[in-house]
């Protein structure tokens, strides 16, 4: 027997259509809610990650700069040794006493070993520097940050050049101011030199352009636009 449909059917089916939506809207809210939580759990741990890199760049880029605040203070205390000893070197050249001569003699070998010393020590730091932008650079993926790193780390890798030059040039005025002697009222080598004056006026020309290549990092790295391009 065919049930014959009736205002109380309608309202089931009504109710049972009503039910099947509200059902349907629950379980795809959840479902909704479930990825939105997954992707705020997705982005707030990349955001948290984000943020470590940013405070381990500052961090490490810090550190790189303390390093190359060292080698440039080395540098300074080396190349006043050095000056103080090129200008007693200059003296005793043309001194006609021999007490002078012993005194000038040994503040020119003194300061040219503490010379070597503090560039050395420069060297290690210059060094250290380039190792410590290359490992900031590992934090970011900004292009302006990594421009920055590389500019430093050729600035330290020019340092470095520079100190070993610098090294090697107080080393052969310290050699030249060893073998010089006074005899007869007159201040002379000891032996032939000009392989080792040679060998001092090249280096100190080598020096000379490493020194304008270093300058010109210096420059470069001041006039970066390092806000400018952040925007």
């Amino acid at each position: 027997m065919v049930r014959k449909f009736d205002k109380n059917m309608f309202i089931m089916l009504l109710s049972i259509m009503v039910g099947a939506i509200i059902i349907t809207y629950f379980v795809a809210d959840l479902v909704r809610m479930s990825q939105i939580e997954e992707i705020e759990e997705k982005y707030t741990q990349e955001i948290e990650d984000i943020e470590k890199k940013n405070v381990n760049f500052t961090s490490q880029f810090l550190d790189s700069l303390v390093s190359l605040n060292l080698a440039k203070e080395f540098r300074m205390y080396g190349e006043i040794n050095y000056n103080i000893a090129y200008t007693f070197y200059k003296t005793i050249l043309s001194e006609t006493n021999e007490v002078r001569f012993s005194e000038y003699k040994n503040y020119t070998i003194e300061n040219c070993t503490d010379a070597m010393s503090n560039f050395w020590y420069s060297y290690l730091n210059f060094n250290d520097s380039i190792k410590n932008f290359a490992k900031s650079k590992e934090y970011t993926n900004y292009d302006v940050y990594l421009g920055l790193g590389d500019l430093y780390i050729n600035l330290s890798k020019s340092g470095a050049k520079l100190m070993n030059l610098r090294y090697n040039v107080s080393m052969y005025l310290r050699d030249l101011s060893e073998l010089l002697i006074f005899d007869n009222n007159t201040v002379k080598f000891s032996q032939n030199v000009s392989e080792l004056l040679n060998q001092f006026n090249e280096t100190l020309a080598d020096f000379l352009i490493e020194d304008g290549i270093y300058s010109d990092l210096i420059d470069e790295i001041d006039l970066y636009e390092l806000h400018d391009q952040i925007r």
